[in-house]
């Protein structure tokens, strides 16, 4: 059936599934290619162009008689392939912000990891080893070692202050130091492993 396209368009308005079908052979083709140069997606052009099919039969009776009806799918083809560009567009909006979101919180935390001090992260539990350790200590051997690490004093200053042979004050330190790294072994490894 060959039909001019005023023909077409009355016939159309009549609500005619002959033209109809007309039009759809056609134009469907050319439409599909003229979306799918837009999408890149053979499926979501076909889609827009069924659309636009779909949209033409249900506002047949709408359409102006002096309508050009290639021209007027190709509007509807137009507006429905830049309303699906500008979803995708807002979309990768949203997922740019999210992921930038992540960017900056994944900086903000190798930042803060690489400011960190790790020996200060144990100071409050070694001082609270080393005030156990010191409290276990037999009197003397606790004071003589206050005198040498807090009051600073010579080992022959506080054999002199106590009452002591320099030897028997060196032997008390000595002691206790011994009993710190092994009461502070677990975080010496640590402190020299993280500040290698």
């Amino acid at each position: 059936m060959d039909m001019d396209n005023e023909e077409l368009v009355a016939a159309i308005i009549r609500g005619s599934e002959d033209a109809f079908k007309i039009i759809f052979n056609n134009y469907y083709q050319g439409l599909v290619r003229f979306a799918f140069s837009y999408t890149n997606d053979i499926h979501i052009a076909e889609n827009i162009v069924q659309e636009s099919f779909i949209l033409l039969w249900q506002k047949h009776e709408e359409i102006d008689e002096d309508s050009n009806i290639q021209a007027f799918l190709i509007r509807i083809v137009k507006l429905k392939v830049w309303n699906h560009i500008e979803k995708q567009r807002r979309r990768i909006i949203i997922q740019k912000g999210i992921y930038d979101d992540i960017v900056r919180e994944m900086n903000l935390k190798l930042y803060t990891l690489d400011t960190i001090n790790t020996t200060s992260l144990y100071i409050d539990e070694i001082k609270q080893i080393i005030a156990r350790t010191l409290e276990e200590l037999p009197e003397l051997t606790r004071n003589i070692f206050t005198l040498s690490r807090e009051e600073y004093l010579s080992n022959k200053q506080i054999a002199e202050k106590i009452n002591l042979s320099e030897k028997s004050v060196e032997y008390h330190i000595s002691n206790t130091l011994k009993r710190l790294r092994i009461s502070l072994s677990s975080y010496l490894k640590s402190i020299i492993l993280f500040n290698l």
